[in-house]
């Protein structure tokens, strides 16, 4: 079965490198801007592992992770306490 990933970041450009990465591996993904799409995403489907970025504004992935780890519900407990999820980020260098 193919695997699908939730990405989960602000800037544009990590999204469409992290897209390159995981379409040479044949991993299919759903990409998003921020912590609210993330969740909303993950109210619609299950996801075999979250990419998610570590500095966002708003909400960091920490944050994000720890109240994923608390949606309750049957199913939900189980699935969202087991959900691999996987903190990323990027430093961008500004030009010289």
């Amino acid at each position: 079965m193919k695997k699908h990933f939730l990405v989960v970041d602000d800037s544009e450009l990590n999204l469409r490198v992290v897209s390159s990465i995981l379409d040479r591996f044949g991993i299919s993904a759903d990409y998003v801007k921020g912590a609210d799409a993330a969740f909303t995403k993950l109210s619609e489907r299950d996801y075999d592992l979250v990419l998610i970025d570590y500095l966002m504004p708003v909400m960091n992935g920490d944050e994000v992770t720890r109240l994923i780890r608390k949606i309750n519900g049957i199913h939900q407990k189980e699935y969202f306490g087991r959900l691999p999820i996987v903190m990323l980020t990027a430093e961008e260098k500004p030009e010289m």
